[in-house]
């Protein structure tokens, strides 16, 4: 029987692969899914999706993407309100691709208990940690070589875990011992680069750079997480643009990023070099890109992303 509330949070290929598999269970279930967003959606209009009835009568799960937008405090009231009293024929899901404390926290603390997914990666030598624990629990089982294996090829692309795995699955047999030999036909393109290597590459005007990283990114994730990646990061540059900041800990302060101020002081210096017109000229570049890959234009969308990324290098020159 489904929750009635659920948080997922998490980035790229990582969320999207705990988000099917809920939405799986759900229709195995024989829930009907309900999807929420866009720039005119609030909390009322949440609380409104959960308290209808569809016409057949069943339950259903309301899936809202991008519930970090709420922020304000009679939003946030009003969804914890509605989960002291919830409709027991709806499930809501609330999937979060940035950070919002206070809703978490609000949502723990209200009348149901939310079910909480974290789809992340921790980093340094929890990264292998994660990915052991990923592999005790898979539906095939790798011996040291294969683990070890796999490990060096997916280096920071550990959200192609869950697709390999599958297919392994599916060619193996449940349950089935893996070698090293047995991953070669599965395992594609070498990963290696995550998604600061390729903004690093271009913010050094690196063109060459910036396009190998990107093909190699490609190779384990889909055109529209690459270009999310790239958006988050000139989101940042643009948020800095014009602000006054002048420290490293100023523009973390403008941010909100806690911890480690490194990419702060990234976003800062890159603000600075691009200038106002260069950062309107890169917000511009993302958007054609957006529009190409949303099929304004019939171009491939390897090309679409070569060739923001290609300009967006030159730029940065």
């Amino acid at each position: 029987m489904a929750d009635r509330i659920y948080v997922v949070r998490g980035t790229d290929e990582l969320l999207a692969d705990a988000l099917r598999t809920l939405l799986d269970g759900f229709r195995s279930d024989g829930l009907d899914i309900e999807e929420l967003g866009g720039e005119d959606l609030t909390a009322g209009s949440v609380v409104e999706a959960c308290n209808a009835f569809f016409l057949g009568g069943g339950d259903k799960a309301v899936i809202v993407r991008e519930a970090e937008r709420f922020k304000a405090a009679d939003e946030i009231k009003r969804i914890t309100a509605y989960l002291d009293d919830p409709n027991p024929q709806s499930s809501l899901v609330l999937v979060l691709t940035g950070e919002n404390k206070k809703l978490v926290d609000a949502v723990r603390k209200a009348g149901t208990k939310p079910t909480v997914i974290d789809a992340v990666v921790p980093g340094g030598k929890g990264r292998r940690m994660w990915l052991d624990d990923r592999l005790a629990g898979a539906p095939v089982t790798l011996d040291r070589a294969a683990a070890n294996r796999l490990a060096e090829h997916l280096g920071e692309d550990l959200g192609r875990l869950p697709g390999i795995l599958d297919v392994l699955e599916a060619v193996h047999g449940s349950g089935a011992k893996i070698k090293a030999a047995d991953l070669e036909p599965v395992l594609g393109e070498a990963g290696g680069s995550a998604p600061w290597d390729l903004t690093d590459a271009i913010d050094r005007g690196d063109v060459s750079g910036a396009l190998d990283h990107l093909r190699r990114m490609l190779g384990g994730r889909h055109p529209f997480v690459v270009l999310a990646s790239l958006w988050g990061h000139y989101q940042r540059i643009l948020r800095l643009d014009g602000s006054g900041a002048r420290t490293e800990s100023e523009a973390a302060a403008l941010l909100n990023i806690k911890g480690s101020t490194y990419p702060a002081k990234k976003a800062l210096a890159q603000s600075r070099s691009l200038g106002h017109g260069g950062v309107k000229r890169a917000v511009e570049l993302l958007q054609t890109a957006d529009l190409d890959l949303r099929g304004v234009r019939e171009v491939p969308d390897v090309v679409v992303l070569e060739v923001v990324v290609a300009r967006l290098a030159r730029l940065s020159r």
